[in-house]
C-alpha cells in the first residue's frame, strides 16, 4: 500500500425513492473506485487482473469516459469544464465510477471531482451522466458551495433518463467532498414537487491487491448489478400504474439558452460501448 497515494476503493450503499405518481423504494450495496487521474496507471499495476489492457477481466478503458478516445481523460475534463465556467482547474482531478469487468462498463452517472493546486480544496464536481438503452451522454457542472465542504446546483433535466420520468423536472445536487465517507444526493422535482431522489453514501479503503483480488472474486460486476437493477425496478414501477414516456427529440439548440444562473449544462453526445485494442492515452493529460 502506499500510504500518499489519494486513489481508494469506496464501499456503501445508494438509495433510490419515488414519490409520484406511485410510491417506491429501494437500496443496493455498491462499490466504486475512486481514481486520481495522474495515479491511474500506478493503480492499474497493482493486481495482475486489473489493468488497462483491453482483454483484462477488470480495469479502465478510455472510451468508457468523457471526450474522444484519442484524448487523456483529465484533459477531456478540464477542457468541459473550463468551457462551461470559462475557468481551467489548475489542480488533481479524480474520478469516482465504475470500471469495466468481463467485457461490460455501465455508470449511470461518473463523477470528476476538480481539485485546486494543492489537491485540499474541491473546486467543482463534473457529473457524466449515461442513459441506457439509448448510449447518450450529458454532462452537468456543480460548482456552487452553498455550506462548508459541500459543492451543489439547481439544474434543468436535460436528458431523457429513465422512460417513467417527464423531461420537464429540475435536479438538485449535492456532491460532499471525498474524505473517509463520501455522499452525493440528488432530488429531481417537477413544478416544485419532489417527485424522486437518490442518495449514496460511501466509506474509504485503501487500495491493495488483496482487495482488488476479493472484489474481482467476490462481488457480481458492477455494471451487471446496476443495469439488472435498473431494468428489474422500471417493469416493478411501471406495473404500478407509473405512466411511460417515450424520448423526446434532440435537446434544441434554443433551449441550451434557457439555463439557471447557477448549474451548467454540456451537450448530449452519443456513445459506444466498445473500444478498439490500441486505445491510448489513459486518464492523464
Amino acid at each position: 500500500m502506499n500510504p500518499g497515494r489519494e486513489s481508494a476503493i469506496y464501499e456503501g450503499r445508494i438509495r433510490h425513492r419515488r414519490f409520484e405518481p406511485v410510491e417506491r423504494e429501494f437500496d443496493y450495496g455498491i462499490f466504486m473506485l475512486y481514481l486520481d487521474l495522474d495515479e491511474l496507471p500506478e493503480v492499474m499495476s497493482i493486481h495482475p487482473l486489473w489493468s488497462t489492457r483491453p482483454r483484462s477481466p477488470a480495469g479502465f478503458r478510455r472510451s468508457d469516459y468523457l471526450g474522444p478516445p484519442d484524448l487523456p481523460l483529465k484533459g477531456a475534463v478540464l477542457d468541459e469544464v473550463e468551457r462551461r465556467c470559462g475557468v481551467r482547474p489548475r489542480g488533481p482531478v479524480r474520478m469516482l465510477s465504475h470500471l469495466r469487468y468481463f467485457g461490460v462498463c455501465f455508470n449511470p452517472v461518473t463523477f470528476y471531482y476538480c481539485f485546486d493546486p494543492s489537491g485540499e480544496r474541491l473546486e467543482t464536481v463534473l457529473l457524466e451522466v449515461t442513459n441506457t438503452p439509448w448510449g447518450e451522454r450529458h454532462c452537468y457542472l456543480v460548482d456552487q458551495r452553498r455550506r462548508p465542504r459541500v459543492l451543489a446546483a439547481d439544474v434543468a433535466k436535460s436528458l431523457h433518463v429513465s422512460p417513467l420520468m417527464a423531461m420537464d423536472h429540475r435536479y438538485e445536487l449535492a456532491c460532499g467532498e471525498p474524505d473517509r465517507t463520501l455522499s452525493v444526493h440528488m432530488a429531481s422535482r417537477r413544478k416544485g414537487v419532489l417527485h424522486f431522489d437518490a442518495t449514496l453514501r460511501m466509506e474509504r479503503t485503501e487500495i491493495t491487491r488483496a482487495r482488488l483480488g476479493r472484489l474481482l472474486s467476490t462481488r457480481l460486476p458492477m455494471p451487471l448489478k446496476v443495469l439488472g437493477g435498473i431494468h428489474l425496478e422500471a417493469a416493478r414501477t411501471w406495473l404500478a400504474g407509473a405512466r411511460y414516456h417515450p424520448h423526446p427529440e434532440k435537446i434544441r439548440e434554443e433551449d441550451l439558452s434557457k439555463l439557471p444562473k447557477f448549474g451548467k449544462l454540456c451537450s448530449v453526445k452519443r456513445v459506444s460501448g466498445s473500444g478498439s485494442a490500441g486505445e491510448r492515452p489513459l486518464g492523464g493529460g
